[in-house]
């Protein structure tokens, strides 16, 4: 209190910088996949201009993926960035198997009620499945957009949160295929009490495919689960950010 001037003590506070870098280990089992081992690794501040990497290896008896991310922030870091993003993956099972690399780049746009985010992905696809087997190929541009409506982020007692994902491809723009996709879930949670709630959700989605008997064939799987699961569509991994681009690609909404 000594120093005291005007009713105002002067502070020193002394900061250590955050680890930059992080990495993970862990096996598991899971009946799609057998015996499974990850490897996560990323760089938050590769270089002075705050980009980003990150890459995670999961090999595995029948399903193995390896992917990759590079992110640059642009203006905010924390609201505005592009995102580039790879993915290899290998599906063996008893009378399937499949091998699929993707290429993706995206803009992320984070407001206070939710994302959006725009995304080119470059799909390559080999498959066998019994004595039927081929090759697909699909350039498919997309948006994905998050609004929510909560009391609070953290800890939500009230709220809804909607989400919707739209992607296309076309024979005329490097596809084998021309079709569209689109999906849209929303979840709700609504408090009566302090220990009583009731959570629901509901999910719509469907697909435009020109010819359906010939074209279905030509679209992978991951494209057909994306409307039958939320939304989901396969080609990254979620480096646990806040990214609604990573988070649309690599993991669950």
């Amino acid at each position: 209190l000594d120093t005291a001037v005007d009713q105002t003590i002067p502070v020193r506070v002394l900061l250590e910088p955050a680890l930059t870098t992080k990495y993970g280990f862990s096996i598991g089992y899971g009946t799609d996949t057998g015996f499974r081992g990850t490897v996560d690794w990323s760089d938050l501040h590769l270089n002075r201009y705050g980009h980003q990497f990150g890459m995670q290896l999961q090999p595995s008896e029948r399903k193995s993926s390896y992917s990759a991310a590079y992110t640059i922030p642009i203006s905010n870091p924390k609201k505005e960035r592009i995102a580039v993003l790879g993915r290899w993956e290998n599906e063996n099972f008893d009378n399937t198997e499949t091998k699929a690399w993707s290429l993706t780049g995206g803009y992320d746009l984070v407001r206070d009620n939710g994302e959006s985010s725009i995304y080119l992905s470059y799909l390559d696809e080999d498959y066998a499945t019994g004595s039927d087997q081929g090759r697909t190929k699909l350039l498919t541009p997309g948006i994905q957009a998050v609004w929510r409506l909560t009391d609070d982020r953290m800890l939500t007692t009230n709220g809804i949160r909607i989400a919707l994902n739209l992607t296309r491809g076309s024979e005329a723009m490097l596809s084998d295929t021309t079709f569209f996709q689109g999906s849209a879930h929303t979840k709700g949670i609504v408090s009566f009490s302090d220990k009583t709630r009731l959570i629901g959700r509901a999910e719509f989605g469907g697909t435009i495919i020109d010819d359906i008997t010939i074209n279905l064939y030509k679209l992978p799987e991951i494209l057909l689960d994306s409307t039958s699961k939320g939304g989901r569509i396969k080609g990254k991994v979620n480096f646990k950010t806040d990214s609604i681009f990573e988070d649309a690609i690599y993991g669950d909404n």
